[in-house]
């Protein structure tokens, strides 16, 4: 086993620890020998003592508080800054030990953010080439031929999956602002859900239990493709696996600031080995764990959704999942309660 080897800071802190004792030593020493000698009387001697054990105690005390303690906090937000589970905080600490240091850490941020905008910005440019290269009104205009096709032929469970297709991909790839109306949300995952329903050939049931009136909520807003990245995992993860039938149940439930999604299904479910793995990499996503996961597999769509909406929201905000084997799955999820005029509640 590797003996671990002693940081610069922590010598500094022996050499000062050894330093204090050195002194007292020295003083004691001193003090003693003048006493002997009959050059301090018992009583000054004695204050002597009591004057320098208050003054050594009070130097040691402004020591650890001022100095020890302070540098402790910071080597625990290196370490949470290092297991991911914070970021802003990191930068936003007062480094006045070291003015230097502080000058270091917000030129870092800055070119960590000039760098997560590059890469959004490089993001963005393959997005755009790709759409180019699909011609969504080709795509759309072929998709509404084979519809009336199917029409004129009364295949109308073909014109509806070729209806719903067609809605699908406008809505996933020509509207690209991020927060849009739960309404539009729940529309585009029904479509998503008929495409699915019509591929496992009526295995499938969705279900959204909206409120009596349901107006207020439609009008929420939720970063776009949050509900067809999660209720796409639960199929494929969970209900596929199924030998019978299984059904996905959205519940929705406001309260004054925040707004919770639960996505539940009863599919086979996830061990909790893997589960708690999944929800301690749900709390680690954030700036500093935007990485390329391609190739990757389990969790990656819960981890993309939880992801953007700590970067829209904070850190407070994102995705819980709850499992049990054999039992189905439930992922929660939680934003703040945001109306379509775009003022928080």
């Amino acid at each position: 086993m590797k003996k671990k080897r002693e940081t610069f800071s922590e010598q500094i802190f022996l050499v000062v620890y050894i330093l204090f004792a050195v002194i007292m030593v020295l003083f004691f020493s001193i003090l003693i020998a003048l006493y002997q000698k009959r050059v301090l009387e018992f009583k000054v001697f004695l204050a002597c003592i009591l004057l320098f054990m208050l003054g050594f105690s009070l130097l040691v005390y402004i020591f650890e508080h001022k100095i020890i303690q302070p540098f402790q906090r910071k080597i625990k937000k290196f370490k949470k800054f290092n297991e991911g589970l914070i970021y802003e905080e990191l930068f936003e600490e007062d480094y006045q030990m070291v003015p230097e240091l502080q000058e270091v850490f917000q030129r870092l941020h800055n070119m960590l953010d000039k760098q997560s905008a590059i890469k959004i910005s490089t993001k963005q440019a393959e997005y755009l080439a790709l759409q180019n290269q699909i011609n969504p009104h080709f795509l759309y205009n072929t998709l509404d031929a084979i519809r009336g096709d199917a029409l004129c032929a009364g295949k109308e469970d073909i014109a509806n999956i070729t209806e719903a297709l067609s809605k699908f991909f406008r809505y996933t790839i020509t509207e690209t602002e991020n927060l849009v109306t739960l309404e539009s949300e729940i529309e585009n995952a029904e479509n998503y859900f008929a495409i699915q329903e019509y591929r496992f050939g009526g295995k499938l049931k969705i279900v959204f239990n909206l409120p009596e009136e349901p107006q207020d909520i439609l009008r929420l807003k939720i970063p776009k493709l949050t509900l067809q990245p999660i209720i796409e995992n639960a199929i494929f993860h969970g209900l596929e696996k199924k030998a019978n039938a299984g059904v996905v149940v959205v519940d929705f439930e406001i309260t004054d600031t925040k707004f919770y999604i639960s996505i539940k299904d009863d599919g086979v479910g996830i061990s909790e080995e893997k589960l708690e793995e999944l929800n301690a990499k749900l709390e680690r996503v954030s700036v500093s764990y935007v990485n390329d996961e391609r190739g990757k597999s389990g969790g990656i769509a819960l981890k993309n959704v939880c992801r953007r909406i700590k970067l829209l929201f904070g850190e407070e905000y994102g995705i819980h999942v709850y499992s049990l084997p054999g039992m189905g799955t439930d992922v929660r999820i939680t934003i703040p309660n945001i109306h379509s005029e775009g003022s928080q509640s």
